[in-house]
């Protein structure tokens, strides 16, 4: 049964607000995934607190024309989907990035980061970056590795003097 009007502008006014909230979508394509490889995705997705949407392309353009985005949908024929992160803009990328390259029927095409149509490469320049846990390990390293080498270098001292008493004590 088709969508009445009103079903429709609900559905594009829930596109707005979520394309208004969201710090990033990435715009992807999902034709040949299977239902559940898509609850997987989905799945995941819940779990970063991000939403994975799936709209008619022409809900999709009005919408995306209403919240002031001049993203050029029109070139996609195949059915697209929007994946929001609403908390950073590198952990729904990087999922979304990591599901594609274990199921090749969904395609990353573009996004849209700080309300502003950003490029597949983009999209996929944020994936590949390391996560927070691993730059902050990289920081504490770097934060730590001129106090160990002092230390070495303070023992290194010590280390000589005791063996100069010991040699001069077994004489």
């Amino acid at each position: 049964m088709p969508k009445t009007r009103k079903q429709k502008e609900k559905e594009i006014n829930d596109l707005i607000d979520k394309l208004k909230r969201a710090k990033l979508a990435v715009l992807t394509g999902y034709q040949g995934l299977t239902v559940f490889e898509m609850q997987e995705l989905r799945s995941k997705l819940r779990e970063l607190k991000a939403d994975y949407k799936v709209a008619k392309n022409t809900l999709l353009k009005i919408a995306l024309k209403k919240a002031g985005l001049n993203l050029d949908i029109s070139e996609y024929k195949a059915p697209l989907a929007l994946a929001f992160s609403y908390e950073d803009e590198v952990s729904v990328p990087k999922e979304v990035y990591e599901f594609s390259k274990g199921n090749k029927a969904l395609e990353i095409l573009s996004g849209i980061m700080d309300e502003k149509v950003v490029s597949k490469d983009t999209i996929i320049k944020l994936a590949t970056l390391p996560s927070k846990e691993e730059l902050f390990s990289k920081i504490v390293y770097m934060l730590n590795y001129p106090l160990s080498g002092l230390v070495n270098v303070l023992q290194g001292n010590t280390r000589k003097l005791v063996y100069a008493l010991k040699a001069m004590s077994e004489k």
